[in-house]
Order: structure tokens, then sequence, then C-alpha cells
């Protein structure tokens, strides 16, 4: 091969390699089963707290694959922490935002006035650029005083605000929820639209992925589909360009000084 292939080829796995690592995204839509286990390892479900009675994909509802989580009143715990029962999910590196659907049945409508009964929440775990954690942003469903909705955390606080519920008739449907790193904020979406921000407190990255379902006593199920979570360790795409044109104009300049040797 003559030099100027060389440098073809080497231009062509280079630019490869540059598009591989632009982005390292996470999509599952529990096609698959799902791995879990009682602790930390790459690639699986990990038990977060409590492990709920189940957790299983593929599982078919309303159509199509989904991801079904099970809580068992007879695993209720004397100690609450515990009664939050869910399974985590290492992030890549330098991950900012993430997503998923749940599905919100016409049974968690109900409620007493009061009382609020707690369903499922998608967490994560925001770090620093210590890796030290910074945040533990959240979207909930629960049933508070009555009424339906998501509720939104904000670990610097502690509080939780409380959000309508979306959608026409509100039930019997999936919602997408989105966590996002955006600026110093963290941005919570319901299907897309952003309903709430709160500092980061100095968070550059989600770290893990985690859902839970609440035990207060009670038999139930619900469903969850499509994780997407995306790392911008890039180059972006401009960086990809630049960096095409420059080798090109390596691979230019060693052809013409080539033919003028020749010459």
């Amino acid at each position: 091969m003559s030099k100027f292939g060389i440098r073809i080829s080497c231009l062509a796995v280079l630019v490869g390699g540059l598009a591989a690592t632009a982005r390292a995204d996470i999509s599952m839509n529990f096609d698959d089963p799902v791995v879990t286990s009682g602790t930390q390892a790459p690639g699986v479900w990990y038990t977060d707290r409590y492990a709920p009675a189940g957790f299983t994909s593929p599982v078919l509802f309303a159509g199509d694959n989904r991801l079904q989580q099970t809580i068992s009143g007879a695993a209720h715990q004397s100690t609450a922490f515990y009664n939050t029962q869910g399974y985590k999910y290492d992030l890549q590196p330098n991950t900012t935002s993430m997503s998923i659907q749940l599905y919100v049945p016409q049974a968690w409508a109900a409620g007493d006035a009061g009382v609020t009964t707690r369903y499922a929440g998608f967490w994560g775990t925001g770090v620093d650029s210590t890796a030290s954690v910074s945040a533990y942003p959240i979207v909930e469903f629960a049933n508070v005083n009555g009424t339906g909705e998501f509720r939104l955390y904000d670990s610097n606080t502690g509080l939780w605000t409380d959000t309508t519920l979306p959608g026409a008739g509100g039930y019997d449907q999936f919602y997408t929820l989105g966590i996002a790193l955006q600026g110093s904020n963290i941005d919570y979406s319901i299907n897309g639209s952003v309903v709430g921000s709160y500092d980061s407190n100095g968070t550059v990255a989600l770290s893990n992925v985690i859902l839970q379902g609440y035990n207060a006593g009670q038999d139930y199920s619900f469903y969850w589909d499509n994780f997407h979570a995306s790392n911008t360790a890039v180059p972006e795409p401009a960086s990809i360009i630049s960096a095409v044109v420059g080798l090109a104009g390596v691979g230019i300049i060693g052809l013409r000084r080539g033919r003028k040797s020749a010459a």
C-alpha cells in the first residue's frame, strides 16, 4: 500500500473512532430480560434500599413489551426507609440527561383527604466534579389529598413540588418523565415540557438511575418502558468535522509532496 493509502486508511479509522466515541448513550426498550442483582455490578440492575417483589421484563402490557415492577404488601418494613423499594442501574460517565415512560393507571386516582399515597418514582443520583453525591433528582407519582399528581423533589430543601396531572383524562396512559442538567439547574419534564427547575448544587453528571415503588402495605404492579440516558462526553459533531478536515488536509499535502518528489 502507498503512503497516501496508509494515510487515508488511518484517517478512516480515526474518523470512525471519533464518531463512535461521540456519544455513549444507553437505551432500553425492555424487549429483553433485565438482569438483577443484590450487589452493584456493571450492566445490571442492583438493589437500592430494599428489593421489590418483582422487577421483570419483557412483560406484555398494552400491546408491547414492558418492564413490570411489583410491590408486595407482605414485604412492608417497620423502618420507613426500606419501604422505598427498587433497583438501580449505573450510567455512563458524563451522563447529563435521562428519560423513561411510566404507565399511570386509573386505580391511582383514588385517595383520601389528608393522606399522601406514594406509588412509582423515577430517581437519579447527581455527582459533582469530585464524584461526590450532590443531588437526588426525583419525579414521583403520588396521590395527595385525593388528587393524583406528579411530584418533583428539590434535594437542596428536601421539599416536594406538586404538579397537575397532564393529558386528556389523565389516567390509563404512559407519560414520558425526564431529568436533565441544564447549566446550573436540574430540569424536570413531563411529555417533553419542562415542569420544574432547581439549582443543581454543582451537579455535573447523573451517575445512576433508580426505579422505585413505595410499599405502604398494599399490593400493586406498574409498568416502565423506553429508558434512555444521554452521555455528552463528545467530541461534538463540529469537532469531528474539524478533525476530518484537518486530517484530510494532511493527506492531501502528503499526496502533493509524494507527487512532487516523484517528478
